[in-house]
């Protein structure tokens, strides 16, 4: 049977970041400047209020009257901006599995681009999020099944469903995880033929991804150590809080604090999510070079 190594496919992030300084500081760069073009967008499309509105949405009001309220303001924001993003997840996603798949003689590609690629993503993307839909549909239907008859019984039946729909949920998201590299890669849309070729592969794939999302909390918490000693010093030298540099724009005085503090934890996002996207495309490639 073709097989990979889950070690190296979970390693595989953390020495990507590495070996493409630039590559991450791009990316970083990238994700610095996406919030400000949401901002801009939402000013467009919420006017003076829109800052109020998008704090009042992160803060997710209890009362469902005052969160249906709000969501009636949001809609429009939300219908465009869902959108953007996924084209921008789709695109990082994209450049990190050219990274990890590209041939040698490519090393010095910052793997960035907006093409055929990630609009293929992209389309992958909905299908996951018809998926996710799905499984939360379910989910929704559990709770309301458990919610009749007997508390006990209804509950205990309830809880039963609701772990083996998670279960069922992570297998199948570790079964079709290769589509995208795969998409990536063939040029093509592809889906479940990663059920193909996660046959006999579940384990060490979902062993990979795990140890890869513990190595990524690992390194995000100590670059956030890092990055919070460095920036507080930082404060402490020129007399400004926070709240001075996470405003856009800055104030005159955070005009030289605001975009080392942006880059620096956009860098801290970059390699957490390198590193949990990365080992599928290791996987892929792996396993497709032993099938073939």
């Amino acid at each position: 049977m073709t097989t990979f190594s889950p070690t190296e496919a979970a390693l595989v992030g953390v020495r990507l970041s590495r070996e493409r300084p630039r590559a991450m500081l791009l990316w970083a760069l990238w994700f610095c400047l996406f919030p400000v073009f949401l901002s801009l967008i939402a000013t467009v499309l919420l006017g003076g209020k829109s800052r109020e509105l998008l704090e009042a949405a992160r803060l997710s009001p209890n009362d469902p009257a005052e969160f249906d309220k709000l969501l009636g303001k949001l809609w429009l924001y939300v219908a465009v901006a869902y959108p953007i993003w996924l084209v921008f997840q789709s695109a990082f996603t994209a450049a990190v599995y050219r990274c990890v798949l590209a041939a040698a003689h490519e090393e010095k590609r910052l793997y960035l681009t907006l093409g055929r690629d990630e609009m293929r993503l992209f389309a992958l993307n909905l299908i996951n999020a018809a998926i996710i839909a799905g499984f939360l549909f379910v989910a929704f239907f559990i709770v309301l099944i458990a919610g009749v008859g007997a508390a006990q019984v209804a509950g205990a039946l309830g809880t039963i469903a609701f772990i083996a729909l998670v279960g069922a949920a992570i297998y199948v998201g570790v079964r079709l995880s290769l589509a995208g590299p795969a998409t990536c890669a063939e040029g093509r849309l592809v889906v479940f033929e990663s059920w193909t070729m996660t046959h006999g592969h579940f384990w060490r794939l979902l062993g990979a991804y795990v140890l890869a999302i513990f190595l990524a909390v690992i390194v995000f918490l100590g670059l956030l150590i890092g990055f919070v000693i460095i920036l507080g010093v930082m404060l402490g030298v020129t007399h400004l809080r926070m709240a001075d540099i996470n405003e856009f724009p800055p104030k005159p005085k955070a005009l030289l604090i605001w975009p080392i503090a942006q880059i620096g934890a956009s860098l801290v996002i970059v390699c957490f999510k390198m590193i949990v996207v990365a080992p599928a495309a290791e996987a892929y490639r792996e396993i497709a070079a032993s099938r073939a």
